[in-house]
């Protein structure tokens, strides 16, 4: 989503080539701290980016989804016996 500049910053698209393969460069080798700086740079320049957040409600649908009788069930298992001391409490 890149906007064309209504005028010309550089004189020849080699010269903005040039320029963006210097500013790559030099930018960490960390995707996730790469992100974090083009973020930066784009939010003092003005330039809107959408959140690359995952949304909370698909992951409370999942959950819900889970949460049905119709799909899980409870088991007596591990988590609902107790130890103590090498005998076992259910």
């Amino acid at each position: 989503m890149s906007q064309q500049p209504t005028f010309r910053a550089y004189s020849s698209p080699q010269a903005l080539g040039k320029a963006v393969r210097k500013v790559k460069k030099s930018f960490p080798s960390s995707p996730r701290i790469k992100q974090a700086v083009m973020e930066k740079l784009a939010s003092q320049i003005g330039l809107l980016i959408p959140s690359t957040k995952p949304q909370k409600k698909n992951g409370l649908s999942v959950k819900d989804f889970y949460y049905r009788d119709d799909v899980s069930r409870q088991l007596p298992g591990k988590k609902r016996c107790k130890v103590y001391s090498k005998y076992r409490d259910q």
